[in-house]
């Protein structure tokens, strides 16, 4: 009786052991399963960030383009008062 408690108790440090090392493998594989979702997530907020700095920049590209064309539009206005008023003063003269 006292060699099947012994085998018994053998057996079920094994099965522990076992356990254990099973146990053990899962939190590595986990552990791994992490990592990559972590650098999943990192790949995501980069392409963001990507991604808002070229809306930004081509909101920046697009506002300095309507700066330049008011700037055009005003040179025009005033290149036309100052050749009007040329004109007036070859009449007047």
């Amino acid at each position: 009786q006292q060699s099947n408690m012994q085998q018994t108790y053998a057996e079920q440090g094994h099965s522990t052991r076992e356990t254990l090392t099973n146990l053990s493998g899962e939190v590595a594989g986990q552990n791994i399963n992490r990592q990559e979702q972590y650098a999943q997530l990192q790949s995501i907020r980069s392409r963001k960030s990507t991604g808002a700095a070229s809306i930004e920049n081509t909101i920046e590209q697009m506002t300095a383009q309507a700066d330049f064309q008011k700037q055009s539009v005003m040179i025009d206005g005033l290149l036309a008062e100052g050749q009007a008023s040329l004109g007036q003063e070859a009449f007047s003269n």
